[in-house]
């Protein structure tokens, strides 16, 4: 405060000393936090984490929670004419079947199997905090084959 006869006034007031210390803590807390969450938010996602993550996805969603999501090369080998079939129709609908991991469903009493096609979007939204039940990146789907024409339907997409 100026004093009587002094020429200029104080420019410094004690009791805004709270403020400028909480000013300057959030500036050195956003100079540590944020480059680390930044460079956490942005660094690959290695294949063996979108696997992992796909598994977990999968098993909170359903009921078939022992059964593993895996790339459409990699199914068993009852299943690998029908997934070249599903491969195929993945191409014809400008998707790309490496973006994928499945789990196929029998349904023997009709001869068909479901392929339940997931997405990588899908589980990039569940690690970003996104997702959760459902469809979030909007790109997971069905394609059902059945085993005595050799044909597949086209993409059902989740709703």
């Amino acid at each position: 405060m100026a004093t009587p006869g002094s020429a200029r006034p104080s420019r410094f007031r004690q009791d805004r000393i709270p403020l400028i210390l909480g000013i300057g803590l959030c500036a050195v807390l956003a100079m540590l936090v944020v480059p680390r969450w930044i460079a956490s938010r942005n660094r690959p996602i290695s294949q063996a984490e979108v696997d992992a993550e796909a598994a977990r996805a999968y098993a909170d969603q359903t009921a078939w929670s022992k059964v593993k999501p895996r790339r459409l090369g990699e199914l068993d080998e009852k299943y690998q004419d029908a997934a070249k079939v599903v491969t195929s129709v993945l191409v014809s609908c400008s998707l790309e079947p490496s973006e994928y991991r499945a789990v196929v469903e029998e349904r023997t009493e009709e001869s068909l199997y479901i392929f339940h096609l997931l997405h990588l979007s899908a589980f990039a939204a569940k690690r970003e905090g996104r997702g959760g039940i459902g469809n979030p990146g909007g790109e997971c789907c069905d394609i059902a084959y059945n085993q005595k024409s050799g044909r597949a339907s086209p993409p059902e997409i989740w709703q």
